[in-house]
């Protein structure tokens, strides 16, 4: 069945006009027709939330298409092709991620086709459907979320959600989970799995990176005079230049490493000692000693100049030192030693230390050995693991059962 429809113009107030706005047609097999009003609607405010972001759309046109998983996906300018399983579970919002994603291609259909250039557009695809998705989540269901967790039981055609699960556009909207894999899953698309490819994650998560560390409208303004830019062909070296032009800085420290597939950040706080001293200017004192160091080969600095002797070059990375009365303190690392020791001096002992609290670098390997704590608690999310066990034990034990 064909259908039309033309987006929406209410929105952001930087909103196309309506001589640009790109007319959605609809294509969908016979037995897809109730997906067309959710499909619709979702197009619709990806294409004005888009729009107010990255200026008016290349295309005056889009036609969205339905097929089956093992299908591949077309990239032809225009297209967007969506997987329409009659099994797909709402809360998950796979469809609306599906539609925004393709539409994010749309605006970058020169770096799209180069094969230097094609992984960046993909990425940046899947980070802004990230943001799109998180808005149509908390629409649908009245609370914050990209999405939720689930499994699916019986060769994936009985999904399971579980809506306390929920995953935010950090993790599940940026594929965090499929980048810690760092498993390609042949054939997931059969399966009617929902996982992305490492490389995509990768580079969604350095865009992800890249907002909490310059912060959303320095981005955005840089990504709109990309795609200004970029209509036509771009080497990967001058789509560096211009996002960094855009926001004053010299990012090549960060490119370099965040779009080097090969290549690993990996943060940790080694040690945390704390204990009284006697040779402080002040009466009780106690002496905290942290070990930071880096495992992977990327470096998370702040600047490309390289250091000079013993002073450091950027403080990209921020380590916070919390202590028993409440205080806290918190130095900046540039991130280029293997090793580092940072001395602290205090009224009372130090409780806790946190490499990158924030957690800015998205790209680190493993959060959890970026905390130590003097106390007996745990920094394992203990009940999210518990959760996540019980999960796995109900899907075992149905597996078994059939």
């Amino acid at each position: 069945m064909f259908l039309a429809a033309t987006a929406m113009i209410a929105g952001p107030a930087r909103a196309q006009s309506a001589d640009v706005v790109p007319v959605i047609h609809l294509d969908l097999q016979p037995e897809n027709e109730a997906y067309e009003s959710l499909i619709r609607d979702s197009a619709q405010r990806a294409l004005v939330t888009y729009g107010g972001w990255l200026g008016p759309a290349p295309l005056r046109s889009v036609t969205i298409v339905d097929r089956p998983w093992c299908s591949e996906r077309a990239d032809a300018p225009g297209l967007i092709v969506v997987h329409l399983p009659w099994w797909s579970a709402p809360p998950r919002m796979q469809i609306e991620s599906q539609v925004a994603f393709g539409l994010a291609t749309q605006w970058w259909p020169a770096l799209l086709q180069a094969p230097d250039t094609r992984a960046i557009a993909l990425g940046l695809a899947r980070y802004l459907q990230s943001r799109v998705v998180e808005d149509l989540f908390d629409r649908a269901f009245l609370r914050t979320a990209h999405s939720v967790d689930g499994v699916r039981f019986f060769g994936g055609a009985v999904p399971r959600t579980f809506r306390l699960l929920r995953l935010d556009r950090w993790t599940g909207g940026l594929g965090r989970a499929d980048f810690v894999r760092r498993d390609e899953a042949p054939g997931a698309a059969c399966r009617g799995d929902a996982g992305i490819d490492v490389t995509t994650a990768r580079f969604a998560l350095a865009f992800g990176t890249l907002e909490r560390y310059l912060g959303w409208p320095a981005l955005q303004g840089a990504l709109r005079a990309l795609a200004a830019e970029s209509k036509n062909h771009m080497a990967r070296s001058e789509v560096e230049d211009v996002i960094g032009a855009a926001v004053g800085q010299d990012l090549s420290w960060f490119f370099d490493a965040a779009f080097d597939r090969h290549r690993r950040f990996a943060y940790a706080v080694r040690s945390l000692s704390t204990a009284p001293a006697a040779s402080c200017t002040f009466t009780p004192c106690f002496r905290t000693q942290v070990v930071v160091g880096r495992d992977g080969d990327a470096v998370f600095s702040g600047l490309a100049r390289e250091t000079q002797g013993s002073y450091a070059s950027g403080d990209a990375m921020e380590l916070r030192v919390e202590f028993a009365d409440g205080q806290v303190t918190s130095t900046r690392w540039d991130g280029r030693d293997e090793s580092r020791t940072f001395e602290f001096e205090s009224a009372e002992p130090a409780t806790a230390a946190r490499l990158d609290p924030d957690r800015v670098l998205l790209l680190d390997d493993n959060y959890l050995d970026n905390a130590l704590q003097t106390r007996p608690d745990s920094n394992v999310p203990v009940t999210k693991w518990a959760a996540r066990w019980l999960v796995w034990l109900q899907n075992a034990m149905l597996t078994y059962a059939f």
